[in-house]
């Protein structure tokens, strides 16, 4: 009997690690578990990103191993630190394949997979309002009031209004975009009127 012609062939099982994120500058781990199904040993094996969303440094991926026998498998790793731009999108989607070359220096590419992380989003503001000025005050006396709106939740929050219709003009202000963490702070004074002293 002759023997069955050479048949090379790869598989790629790809996950990642936490699935949900929900703060820039966490960190995910790819797992790419490549197993070796024809019948010829590989070499060479490499890790190839089709489509990677994240917007930051792409993972850098290292295999303990670059060669296998039939039926051996490995699994390649790579880390990827989220970014604010991931958080506000949603979401961070992967497609990889794996590729080897056989005996004769052809190449075998494994069909893709795919992973996806999931970023959990809030929108929340939080006001806070104080004095900034020293009494004592009088009928005639200027209050002066600061308003802070700060992003207390994980997305990036955009043309943030803060108002106050008691304070002279201008008793508003507008900022474009306010990231987590970040604040948006309206600064104006009122004149105590005979009413307030009343």
């Amino acid at each position: 009997n002759s023997p069955p012609p050479p048949a090379p062939a790869l598989t790629l099982d790809k996950t990642a690690s936490p699935t949900t994120v929900s703060a820039a500058d966490q960190s995910v781990t790819y797992s790419f578990l490549v197993t070796n199904t024809g019948n010829v040993t590989i070499a060479a094996l490499q890790i190839n990103e089709i489509q990677f969303s994240g917007t930051g440094t792409a993972p850098v991926i290292t295999c303990p191993v670059s060669a296998l026998s039939p039926s051996a498998s490995t699994t390649c790793t790579g880390t990827y630190v989220v970014t604010q731009q991931d958080i506000d999108a949603g979401s961070i989607t992967n497609e990889a394949t794996a590729s080897a070359t056989d005996p004769v220096g052809g190449t075998t590419t494994s069909p893709s997979d795919t992973a996806a992380v999931t970023a959990t989003q809030s929108a929340t503001l939080t006001v806070a309002k104080t004095v900034t000025s020293t009494g004592p005050y009088t009928l005639g006396s200027t209050i002066s009031y600061s308003v802070v709106a700060t992003n207390s939740g994980t997305v990036t929050l955009i043309n943030v209004l803060v108002a106050d219709p008691l304070l002279a003009a201008p008793n508003s202000i507008s900022c474009a975009t306010v990231a987590p963490g970040a604040t948006c702070t309206l600064t104006g004074s009122y004149t105590v009127q005979q009413a307030d002293v009343d």
